[in-house]
C-alpha cells in the first residue's frame, strides 16, 4: 500500500515540476506597474480635514441610531421566542419519519 502512496506522490509531484517549466516569465511590466511609473508621485497631506456635522444632521443620526436598535431588540425577541429544536441527528431523522408516513387507508 505504501507503495502505491509513493507512486502517486511521485506522479503528483513530477506534473507540478513540469507545470512548473510552462509558466509564463514575468519579465514585461504589468498594467498596474506601467500605472504606478506613469502617476506623478504624491505628496502626504499635512493634517487631515476636520468637519463638523450640523445639529439636523446629528439628529438624523441619533434617530436612525435609534430605529437601528428598536429592529435590533424586535429581532432579539422574536428569536427568543422560537423553541430550541434539539439537534440530535437521531431525533430529527425520527421526526422526518413521522412527518412522511403515509396516512392509513381503510
Amino acid at each position: 500500500m505504501s507503495r502505491a502512496y509513493y507512486l502517486i506522490f511521485a506522479a503528483a509531484a513530477s506534473l507540478a515540476a513540469s507545470a512548473c517549466a510552462y509558466a509564463p516569465e514575468a519579465t514585461t511590466p504589468s498594467w498596474t506597474d506601467a500605472q504606478l511609473n506613469e502617476a506623478p508621485p504624491a505628496r502626504t497631506p499635512q493634517f487631515v480635514p476636520e468637519e463638523r456635522i450640523g445639529a439636523g444632521e446629528l439628529g438624523m443620526i441619533e434617530t436612525y441610531r435609534r430605529t437601528l436598535v428598536e429592529a435590533r431588540d424586535k429581532v432579539q425577541t422574536d428569536a427568543d421566542a422560537v423553541p430550541d429544536i434539539p439537534t440530535d441527528s437521531d431525533d430529527y431523522a425520527e421526526r422526518a419519519r413521522e412527518r412522511t408516513r403515509l396516512p392509513e387507508s381503510r
